[in-house]
């Protein structure tokens, strides 16, 4: 009987979906689109009340006909600009891995020796982070006690003269200080 009502309407919406899979595959057999299914057992919160539950029934059949709201999205542009922030130790290792798939820049925020890489894959300076804000693929950064790293030859890296402030941009932003989060 049911294959025959499937087979004769393409819009059947069947109120049973614990037995979703085998509607699909009755369908599959005859050769029909799947036909909906929604669950009003699980839903209704029945009762013992003797009063019809027609209107009930008639309105979770209604709610299931609304199409759901839009899910909110937000397109994200990203040039991969990545700021990686933490002590010297944690940053170049995270930095260094980054480096393959980001334009990194790492802020380190401890006065630890930092040993110039090999090879220049990622920027190095020092400072505090003072200020971030905005959202992913746009983010405003401020620091206090900057100072640009001087990627001068091999060894431990130096610093310029400090700025009592700095303010840059980037996309990501990979929090490493063990500090609350930003």
């Amino acid at each position: 009987m049911l294959a025959g009502l499937l087979a004769e309407n393409a819009d059947v919406v069947i109120a049973c979906a614990q037995e979703t899979e085998t509607f699909a595959a009755l369908a599959e057999e005859i050769g029909v689109p799947e036909p909906a299914t929604i669950d009003l057992r699980d839903r209704a919160g029945w009762s013992a009340d003797p009063a019809s539950k027609t209107p009930k029934i008639a309105a979770l059949l209604a709610l299931e006909a609304v199409a759901p709201p839009p899910e909110k999205t937000r397109d994200v542009v990203s040039e991969g600009l990545c700021l990686v922030l933490g002590p010297s130790e944690v940053v170049r290792e995270a930095a260094e891995r980054l480096a393959g798939a980001l334009s990194v820049t790492c802020v380190v925020t401890d006065d630890d020796a930092v040993i110039v890489p090999p090879v220049r894959r990622i920027d190095i300076h020092r400072g505090t982070l003072s200020e971030a804000s905005g959202t992913l693929g746009a983010f405003r950064v401020g620091f206090r006690d900057f100072a640009a790293g001087q990627p001068a030859g091999r060894g431990v890296l130096a610093f310029g003269p400090n700025q009592e402030t700095a303010v840059s941009q980037c996309d990501l932003i990979v929090d490493l200080r063990g500090a609350d989060p930003l």
